[in-house]
């Protein structure tokens, strides 16, 4: 294990800084992202803040962190390498060392809850980071290569995207970001999107009890002049005079 935690130092300090600046983003988006019950959180880690808040939020349930666990051997916040520019921004996660993400969601018991996750990372004689979220199931994933990185290995940036469900919806979940136990991983970036389901019968119906009443209304109010996706009716997003029109052209629906 130390001859490979020797070997992972050299390919760290002499291989990554011929990395690109052109690396990936935000490559799948799902589309429902922005509707009501969706959150959505994206981390760049362009500082060394731990825990980290992202980059850009929309997730008016609560405040969204990254932590980064250090393990026995520490790990290490790299903005670039001297001389050579590009990557910057990510995390030198070491053996031991792993990623939580602490994500407040609706706080209504649905159905399900699904839950995007988009990891950004290096990837080759060091291997790639595994994601998990305790209690979901894992549905689907996609990896694609972001940027190769030219020299005598085969190295290169992948993002990969794995999709969870979870049944039936907790008010907050983490996500889990793990590394290799001999070589660690590093990791630029992270997405997760969330929404909970099934979407109401009726338009109005924000507590999913298949009517529009006055519990309805009492949540539209409670975010007047704020923008609030999960309640909001009409353009341009913040509650309004236009909202409480369209609300009261579904008044009193299911029953």
């Amino acid at each position: 294990m130390e001859t490979n935690r020797l070997v992972r130092t050299i390919l760290v300090c002499t291989i990554l800084p011929f990395a690109s600046d052109t690396l990936g983003d935000d490559l799948f988006k799902p589309d429902w992202r922005g509707k009501p019950g969706s959150t959505y959180q994206k981390w760049l880690f362009d500082t060394d803040s731990n825990p980290a808040a992202p980059n850009v939020v929309e997730n008016e349930y609560g405040s969204p962190s990254a932590t980064i666990l250090l393990g026995p051997v520490g790990g290490e916040w790299l903005y670039q390498m001297d001389g050579f520019g590009t990557p910057t921004g990510y995390w030198d996660l070491r053996p031991g060392c792993s990623m939580v993400m602490d994500i407040n969601n609706r706080p209504i018991t649905l159905a399900y809850k699904e839950i995007w996750v988009q990891v950004l990372y290096y990837e080759g004689l060091i291997p790639a980071p595994f994601v998990t979220v305790p209690g979901a199931e894992l549905v689907g994933s996609q990896k694609i290569l972001i940027e190769t990185i030219e020299g005598p290995f085969t190295e290169a940036w992948y993002l990969t995207l794995t999709k969870w469900r979870i049944e039936p919806n907790p008010k907050r979940e983490q996500i889990i970001i793990s590394v290799d136990p001999d070589w660690g991983a590093l990791v630029d970036q992270v997405v997760v999107d969330t929404i909970c389901g099934p979407e109401p019968q009726f338009t109005a119906d924000f507590n999913h009890d298949s009517k529009v009443n006055l519990v309805d209304f009492a949540m539209l109010i409670q975010h007047w002049k704020q923008n609030a996706p999960s309640v909001n009716l009409a353009p341009p997003g913040v509650i309004d005079l236009a909202d409480i029109s369209v609300f009261a052209s579904h008044w009193l629906e299911g029953l």
